[in-house]
């Protein structure tokens, strides 16, 4: 059973493990247009274990994102699908994220960025068993980034494009 709602934001100020994809596949957001998860002054030290995070088409810069991942040396899973006008697989961001439980990542960029840098992130993240990377709209990987993934496909890694 859906719940429709004509909200344009969602605000929640905590997220005990009950909140789940079914309980939000249970609403229909078709306005939301922001998303607001704030959690308790220390919680990511004292409890708080997020395992998987998914951002698709989330409007933050690298900088925000990387504050999130610093409390979250735990992840395993971690996708990352850029808007079309925000970028926050930078530079910055793949000289700095370093998760050491990670085992599955994925990117999607949106503009030209240096393929060889995100390479470069992929090929230090020992563990990783499962790596999906692309651009969007459909454009094509550089020839040396899919050599790269195949390397790494030998070494035994399910590497895909997106």
């Amino acid at each position: 059973m859906s719940i429709p709602l004509s909200a344009s934001r969602l605000t929640m100020r905590s997220v005990p493990r009950l909140v789940d994809s079914t309980f939000m596949g249970a609403f229909v957001l078709p306005s939301l247009t922001v998303v607001d998860i704030s959690l308790a002054e220390g919680s990511a030290r004292s409890g708080c274990s997020i395992m998987e995070l998914m951002l698709h088409n989330v409007p933050l810069d690298d900088e925000a994102i990387l504050d999130v991942l610093a409390c979250t040396p735990q992840l395993r899973a971690l996708a990352i699908h850029e808007p079309a006008k925000e970028h926050c697989i930078t530079h910055a961001f793949v000289s700095t994220v370093f998760l050491p439980e990670l085992r599955m990542l994925e990117l999607v960029w949106s503009y030209d960025a240096c393929e060889e840098r995100i390479l470069d992130m992929v090929e230090r993240m020992k563990g990783l068993e499962y790596v999906v990377l692309g651009r969007r709209f459909g454009l094509e990987l550089s020839a040396g980034c899919v050599e790269r993934m195949n390397v790494l496909r030998e070494a035994g890694v399910s590497v895909s494009q997106w």
